[in-house]
């Protein structure tokens, strides 16, 4: 038996061709009981409350019905009111706005409110306190008197902007990396990201995923679990209900394979424990010299069921599981048994995929490729309308080649599609010499109509942003209009910081409407974390010694994860890497994970 544990239902397909680029433009009801059958009667028991029973008998008729009376206790004479309920509605409100004090109240003479009310009559006031307040509601008549209260809380509006490392105290012994950060329908933030090392303190490789419920301006707001061990990379998506989804590849330190680990939770979610794990899948790393980087391979459709794209290379030449898969599970996918795959194509050189969904639940992605006889490496897009579980129901194309020589950092891109389901691409070309597009830029590609498998149907529009902007790492998403919103990393020689572009008119075919401005540049993160200059490496110590480093800068804005909050505002996760450079030659010394939140422009 092969000792890889694959994908269960692995059924075997005939594959779809890629085509060329042929022109790119720059619940039922229940029945109703039967009349004529008399319901018989039920005792109801209710905790607390003693019952008295009558037996009715209906005149001409044999047929007992009974009755049963709550015994209301009443002090002679009569008692004090009795308030049924009193609440705040919010209870939650932001400064200046207002909140709406109800209440039910029987057998009272008069009702007052405290503190700044007075007297009340009715069932309900509205209330604009400045503060968080407790309100105090009295109720009297001749007997007595009753209170209960209840509070609004006034929340203090997050600053316009904020950026932070997410971990309140960041250790640079373990570097983290490559998050991905999604809100929910409440305005709650969501990132998870994942540790590039184990160190004495933190012994484990885990998933680290971060919670805000909200005012997420400062890394105090975060709750952080840990989840698992040997994780390489991690992809978060939420469920319809708001509810994190992790798609985890493992890297075992034993053995020539990845490991795919899905995690579910559904309360409490930054509690470890109320997390589920299930190893859905394996596949073999490709030969040396070739890696799997990270990339957005995972996601939820529109009713929550997780589908991922990944690469399997093989035991070897004769084994026949090899190439891209696509996988998918509809119901309890926290059981291996109920995930299957199909597989899409036979490409030795794909990598780098981004999945994505229409409204309706279909899928596309796209991925980068390499063609060895045109010396060319490209974009590629693939989609399917319906019959998803068959290869024969996809088609794809090649978009555009990108530089492929004198190369320093190779293109890198992001995918979502529209309320109409087209897709919509943000692609820095790479940085280098060649291509169908100019090198060193950031353009946004846009499928005009169906189908979007041919070319003649995308367009690509130079953003006009200065050279290099987008290097790497860039992310789009799409706001409630469909307008398109870009952060990406600008590297040293172009602000060396985090970026956001964005737009609201003509953006498929205009740069005039795109606009641009810096989030953070890489000084800010010097002056909140600063790292002084490598000392060097004496002899005997180092034998050559070592000179001191001479530069000592953050690089932030890396490899950055956008989402919008429910009003369209950016929500930024992304790294910080700290670079040493000078006579003593130019590494990285830590890597650090951040955020950041801004108002829309």
């Amino acid at each position: 038996m092969n000792p890889r544990f694959k994908l269960m239902f692995f059924a075997i397909v005939l594959l779809f061709v890629l085509s060329p680029l042929t022109g790119l433009s720059a619940a039922a009801q229940e029945p109703a009981p039967d009349p004529a059958l008399p319901l018989s009667p039920v005792a109801l028991s209710r905790v607390g409350v003693v019952d008295a029973v009558f037996n009715l008998t209906a005149p001409s008729s044999a047929l007992e019905h009974t009755v049963y009376l709550p015994l209301l206790q009443k002090l002679p004479g009569g008692g004090p009111p009795v308030i049924l309920s009193f609440y705040a509605s919010p209870a939650s409100i932001g400064a200046g706005e207002s909140s709406q004090l109800s209440w039910s109240v029987t057998g009272a003479t008069s009702l007052t409110i405290n503190p700044g009310v007075g007297s009340v009559t009715g069932s309900g006031i509205t209330v604009t306190p400045s503060t968080t307040t407790q309100y105090t509601l009295v109720a009297a008549n001749t007997y007595g008197s009753t209170s209960t209260q209840t509070t609004v809380t006034v929340v203090s509006a997050p600053p316009s902007s904020a950026s932070f490392f997410i971990e309140a105290l960041p250790s640079i012994d373990r570097p983290t990396s490559h998050p991905t950060v999604m809100v929910d329908a409440a305005g709650g933030v969501h990132v998870v990201f994942t540790p590039e090392s184990v160190t004495p303190e933190h012994p484990t490789r885990s998933v680290l995923y971060a919670y805000c419920p909200g005012s997420c301006s400062s890394a105090s707001a975060f709750t952080i679990a840990e989840l698992g061990d040997n994780v390489e990379y991690a992809n978060l998506a939420l469920s319809p209900a708001g509810k994190p989804r992790v798609m985890a590849r493992l890297r075992p330190p034993s053995g020539s394979g990845f490991v795919y680990q899905y995690w579910t939770c559904e309360s409490n979610c930054t509690d470890a424990v109320q997390w589920n794990a299930a190893n859905i899948g394996s596949a073999y790393v490709r030969s040396t010299g070739w890696g799997e980087p990270f990339s957005r391979f995972f996601a939820l459709d529109p009713q929550g069921r997780p589908r991922f794209v990944y690469f399997d290379a093989g035991a070897d030449t004769n084994d026949p599981h090899w190439g891209v898969f696509y996988a998918f599970c509809d119901a309890n996918c926290d059981n291996a048994v109920n995930w299957q795959e199909v597989r899409l194509i036979e490409d030795a050189y794909a990598s780098e995929f981004a999945l994505a969904f229409s409204p309706t639940g279909q899928p596309r992605f796209a991925f980068t490729t390499y063609d060895p006889d045109a010396i060319a490496q490209i974009v590629a897009y693939v989609e399917c309308q319906a019959d998803c579980a068959s290869a024969a129901s996809w088609g794809g194309l090649w978009l555009v080649d990108t530089v492929s020589a004198s190369v320093t950092e190779f293109a890198t891109m992001a995918l979502r599609t529209d309320s109409s389901g087209r897709p919509r691409l943000a692609l820095y070309t790479g940085t280098g010499l060649g291509g169908s597009l100019a090198p060193n830029t950031l353009y946004y590609l846009s499928c005009a109509a169906a189908p979007c498998t041919q070319g003649q149907s995308w367009q690509a529009l130079n953003l006009g942003l200065p050279s290099t902007h987008g290097e790497e790492g860039v992310d789009l998403a799409l706001d409630g209009q469909n307008r398109p919103r870009i952060a990406y990393h600008a590297p040293m020689a172009a602000g060396f910081g985090l970026h956001y572009a964005w737009c609201s008119t003509d953006c498929e075919t205009s740069a005039q409407g795109w606009q641009y401005q810096e989030i953070e540049s890489s000084e800010a993160v010097n002056r909140e974390l600063p790292i002084p200059p490598w000392p060097g490496c004496s002899f005997p110590e180092c034998n050559p010694p070592i000179p001191p480093c001479t530069v000592s800068s953050w690089d932030t804005g890396l490899r950055p994860s956008l989402a919008l909050d429910p009003a369209g505002h950016p929500r930024i996760a992304f790294d910080a890497n700290h670079e040493q450079g000078g006579a003593c030659g130019t590494f990285t010394d830590a890597k650090l994970t951040r955020f950041a939140l801004f108002n829309q422009p």
